[in-house]
């Protein structure tokens, strides 16, 4: 049976219900409901519960369910980050960096891994100044196995050292959020690339997305490297805009993952 749309318009009901209509997103239905179920999802992404709903959906087995997690902390960072204090927003980047090592762990399809790439790239440009090493520390964790807290990258290895103990697959989620980073960063308009001062710290993590990229397409003999790691190694070559470019030229105005609008369901599988 259908579930009702008034009952789950409560914020107080289910995961289960919750889980049970994001489903419904990916089954024949007229556009009317889907209207409905849409309405009422952003309702629920927007709500005070949004960050506990990113972490009762990212729990759940469906691949669809998860994005859908991923997803309502991508909204609620875009909504109501300027509401989180420091303490807060460091829990909120513990518990994204936690389910990417989860769902990493777990063997999540590239559908999710992506969105938490992107996920952590929308916190990055709404916090950049006080998670301005963003590659090492990412890279830390994936190799602990933990979400520690960015200070404790001052104990961290260098990258070189990292990378070596990085797996395939956790290489490759690093390299999605570094290709993502610059391409989002690029995007911004140029007030808030002076604001925040993007350029500045996305040159930080420079010498560790190099450090990555070298492990990801130099081969030889007594290694091999995955195609797939060789490709997204390959497309970090994007350029980052010059300071000149960035003070004066023409950046586009507009970024589709830092707005604040509320996306159109279902997502989007590409």
């Amino acid at each position: 049976m259908s579930p009702n749309i008034r009952t789950l318009s409560n914020f107080s009901c289910s995961r289960t219900a919750h889980s049970i209509l994001i489903q419904q997103l990916y089954k024949p239905n007229p556009p009317e409901r889907v209207s409905k179920i849409q309405e009422t999802l952003q309702k629920l992404q927007r709500s005070p519960d949004g960050w506990d709903l990113a972490n009762g959906l990212l729990g759940k087995e469906s691949e669809n369910v998860k994005f859908f997690g991923a997803l309502t902390f991508t909204v609620k960072l875009n909504t109501d980050s300027q509401s989180l204090n420091e303490e807060d927003a460091q829990t909120v980047l513990q518990r994204i960096i936690g389910w990417l090592i989860r769902s990493l762990s777990s063997g999540s399809g590239p559908l999710v891994i992506r969105k938490l790439c992107t996920t952590l790239v929308t916190y990055f440009l709404h916090f950049s100044s006080s998670w301005a090493r963003c590659i090492p520390h990412l890279i830390y964790c994936l190799c602990l196995g933990e979400a520690v807290p960015y200070r404790k990258l001052e104990d961290a290895p260098s990258t070189a050292v990292l990378s070596q103990n990085l797996t395939d697959d956790k290489s490759l989620a690093v390299l999605w959020f570094a290709a993502t980073l610059v391409e989002e960063v690029g995007k911004t308009d140029r007030n808030s690339m002076k604001q925040h001062k993007f350029h500045e710290v996305v040159v930080q993590n420079v010498d560790d997305v190099v450090t990555l990229m070298a492990r990801g397409i130099v081969s030889s003999p007594a290694t091999h490297v995955n195609s797939k790691i060789r490709q997204e190694s390959m497309k970090c070559f994007q350029p980052l805009p010059p300071p000149a470019f960035i003070c004066g030229g023409p950046v586009s105005d507009h970024s589709n993952i830092s707005t604040g609008k509320s996306p159109k369901y279902p997502p989007s599988h590409h």
